[in-house]
């Protein structure tokens, strides 16, 4: 998104999400201060987390993240915008950073992944909920 991203990261090592945003926060700051000829903090208060807890919740937001540019008329597919993980799953020509091969697992195949991903039924549901200004936090409840 332009003005803020997501990430779903499991947790494997106490303290590990929030060691892993310090150092990200930390380095993109510097990064941009150093580009841009500035000082001072980039990022506006801290870094919101939510537990997720149950396998509904897991694919709720694995969802609410993929298809999110397109609800918001960024791109029209998930699979055109650059900043998402969704291009790692079919594209080979993108270079993986994530680990994407406990999702496919959980869906059983690729093919089933894409299926629920790009159902637009569900999406359309999804989209509105994001579109009627509902609370993001609420969506991952």
């Amino acid at each position: 998104m332009p003005n803020h991203y997501h990430f779903l990261i499991k947790q494997t090592e106490e303290y590990g999400i929030s060691e892993f945003m310090h150092k990200l926060d930390t380095s993109y700051t510097m990064y941009f201060n150093l580009n841009n000829r500035r000082t001072g903090s980039l990022f506006e208060g801290l870094f919101k987390a939510k537990m997720i807890e149950t396998q509904e919740v897991l694919i709720h937001v694995i969802r609410y993240i993929l298809i999110n540019a397109v609800v918001k008329g960024i791109v029209s597919s998930p699979i055109e915008w650059r900043w998402s993980s969704y291009p790692e799953y079919f594209d080979p020509e993108v270079k993986p950073i994530c680990t994407i091969q406990e999702i496919i697992d959980y869906f059983g195949s690729l093919a089933r992944f894409k299926a629920f991903i790009e159902d637009t039924d569900a999406s359309q549901g999804l989209a509105r909920e994001i579109e009627q200004g509902k609370d993001e936090d609420a969506l991952f409840l």
